[in-house]
């Protein structure tokens, strides 16, 4: 996004689609199913939230937050808040993402101890907004993937589309909640096995007693399922 102007008004058309249909090909295949098993930052947050400590939810609408960095920092601002050669900056690697402090930044620092002398603002801000969010996983389960993630956001939007998704039995489901207290994500699958918020990650499926969740790729199952008898219970409520 930040080398679309330069090049247009250079009367070229470069434009990055092999990262686009790179990124939408992952999306329609796996969606989140990325964020659950490929995430290094997530591994970090859910190794954080093994650390025994009072345990808090994540009010559900900061979710939308996400959505709002994607559209602003990832599309918006590289696109129309540019320099004075039409170069667009990378707005939210840049200024927000603590992955890239954690993972690059401060890696690069312990090899390359000439360089803390030119630190300023801009890294003490990006420290500061990764402690934040390594406290926070300690105290909730992965808060920067259900908050702040813009590339989390994006995948979210292929949920309904993706070929690799996790189906509901609704014939098998008791309804019993069992899906709530394990997924990492806040997700009721119970009663939204299409949330966007869910990473694909199983913890559902391996706690129903009932077997009502199953891994699917287009339609066909790739988990074997005892046959359903459905229990007493089940047949006097119908």
């Amino acid at each position: 996004m930040g080398g679309i102007r330069l090049a247009l008004e250079n009367g070229q058309i470069y434009v990055g689609f092999y990262v686009i249909g790179a990124m939408g090909a992952i999306g329609s295949f796996v969606g989140r199913m990325v964020c659950g098993w490929a995430c290094p930052f997530g591994l970090f947050q859910e190794l954080l939230y093994k650390i025994p400590s009072p345990i808090f939810d994540i009010w559900r609408p900061l979710r939308f937050i996400k959505y709002a960095l994607l559209l602003f920092m990832v599309i918006l601002l590289p696109l129309f808040a540019v320099d004075a050669f039409g170069f667009g900056q990378t707005w939210f690697c840049k200024y927000v993402c603590p992955a890239g402090t954690l993972q690059a930044g401060l890696p690069l620092l312990i090899l390359r101890p000439d360089l803390r002398a030119s630190l300023g603002f801009l890294f003490l801000n990006k420290l500061f907004i990764l402690i934040f969010f390594i406290a926070w996983s300690v105290l909730a389960s992965r808060p920067f993937c259900r908050t702040a993630c813009p590339l989390g956001a994006f995948y979210a939007l292929f949920s309904k589309v993706k070929l690799v998704k996790l189906r509901l039995d609704t014939n098998r489901c008791t309804n019993c909640e069992a899906c709530h207290d394990v997924c990492p994500m806040g997700v009721h699958f119970n009663e939204s096995p299409d949330d966007m918020e869910c990473i694909s990650c199983l913890a559902c499926s391996k706690v129903c007693k009932v077997n009502a969740i199953s891994l699917e790729v287009g339609g066909i199952p790739l988990t074997n399922q005892a046959p359903y008898r459905p229990t007493k219970a089940q047949l006097e409520q119908r």
